[in-house]
C-alpha cells in the first residue's frame, strides 16, 4: 500500500506511517524492562515480516553481510582456572551474532561455502545442517566451529577488513565492558529479564537484539543468552601460541555466553565451555571480531 501511495505522488499521515510500518514502534517497545519475553520474541517476528531495519542484521544493498562494528577498548583479562593474564589490545565486535540471513548469503554466495579457498587446514562438511529456527533476523546456530572460519575467510575477502572469530579474552573484555567486576554483561547481579535464557520458558532463540537492557557499556547486545558463540582458541592452554592456531588438528574450541536454555551460572562472562571443531548445536552459533590496524 505504501509503494502505490508513493506511486501517485501521496503522503500517508503519520498514523497510517506507522501502521503501514510498525518497524519503529516495535523497536520502541523493547526499551521497556517490562516487556515480557514472549511479546520481545513476537516483536523480532513481526520484525521480520515487515523488514528489520537495524544496521547489522542483514545485509548490504550488493548481497554482502552488514556488520554493525562496535569498538572495545584495551585491558586485562583472567580466565577462569588459567593462571595467565591476557593483554587485549582495542579491537572491533559486531555488535550481534551472526544471523541466519547473513550466513545464508556465504551459503548461496558462487564464491562462498562451495569455494574450497576458504577451507585450508580445516574440515569441510558435504553437507550443511538445517537451523533450528529459520527466521532471517534470529541468529544462525548449528554451524561448526570449521563453518564459523570459513565464512569469516570468505567475509574478509569481501570487505578487505581483517575478521575472525574472537579469541575468548576479547570476548570476555567485550562482555563486561572492560570492567572485571561485571559478572554478567549488565552492571549488578543477575536479573532474567535483560536475555533470553532457560528463565524466559521460550525454549528457542529469539531475533538478535530482543533485549537491549542486556546491553554491555559499549552497547554490545546478546552476549548472555540466546545462543552460546564461537571462540577462536584451543580450551586447553589458551595462553600458549598455538591455542589460537587454525589447523586440521582442531583440536576442543573455547564457546561462551550461554543459550536460551542456560541457567546463570553459565551465563556469567567468565563461564568457559568447548566442543570439536565440527560440533553442531542448535543453541550454538557464532560472532564476528574485526582488527584495528
Amino acid at each position: 500500500m505504501l509503494v502505490t501511495l508513493q506511486r501517485f505522488g501521496k503522503h500517508p499521515s503519520p498514523v497510517l506511517s506507522r501502521f503501514l510500518r510498525p518497524q519503529h514502534l516495535l523497536l520502541g517497545a523493547l526499551r521497556d524492562p517490562a516487556l515480557s519475553h514472549e511479546l520481545r520474541d513476537r516483536c523480532g517476528r513481526i520484525l521480520n515480516e515487515f523488514g528489520d531495519p537495524r544496521a547489522g542484521v542483514g545485509l548490504r544493498p550488493d548481497g554482502v553481510p552488514d556488520i554493525f562494528w562496535i569498538e572495545i577498548p584495551e585491558g586485562k583479562i583472567e580466565l577462569e582456572a588459567v593462571n595467565h593474564v591476557f593483554q587485549v589490545k582495542p579491537f572491533k565486535i559486531a555488535k550481534y551474532p551472526v544471523t541466519n540471513e547473513q550466513f545464508k548469503a556465504f551459503l548461496d554466495a558462487e564464491d562462498g561455502y562451495r569455494n574450497e579457498e576458504w577451507w585450508q587446514d580445516i574440515e569441510q562438511s558435504p553437507v550443511v545442517d538445517t537451523p533450528s529456527w529459520s527466521e532471517p533476523n534470529a541468529p544462525r546456530e548449528t554451524a561448526s566451529w570449521d563453518e564459523a572460519v570459513a565464512f569469516c575467510r570468505w567475509l574478509k575477502s569481501k570487505t578487505g577488513r581483517s575478521i575472525r572469530l574472537p579469541t575468548e579474552w576479547e570476548w570476555q573484555q567485550a562482555a563486561t565492558g572492560g570492567d572485571s567486576q561485571h559478572e554478567y554483561p549488565w552492571e549488578g547481579e543477575w536479573d532474567p529479564s535483560r536475555c533470553n535464557s532457560d528463565a524466559s520458558r521460550l525454549n528457542r532463540t529469539t531475533a538478535v537484539g530482543m533485549y537491549p537492557q542486556g546491553a554491555t557499556q559499549q552497547g554490545v547486545l546478546d552476549m548472555a543468552g540466546n545462543v552460546w558463540e564461537w571462540c577462536l582458541n584451543t580450551y586447553e592452554k589458551p595462553n600458549q601460541p598455538e591455542a589460537v592456531a587454525i589447523n586440521e588438528t582442531g583440536g576442543l574450541r573455547v564457546f561462551r555466553g550461554g543459550s536460551w536454555g542456560s541457567y546463570p551460572v553459565s551465563l556469567r562472562v567468565t563461564t568457559r565451555s568447548w566442543g570439536t571443531t565440527a560440533h553442531r548445536y542448535s543453541p550454538l552459533g557464532f560472532r564476528l571480531v574485526q582488527d584495528i590496524p
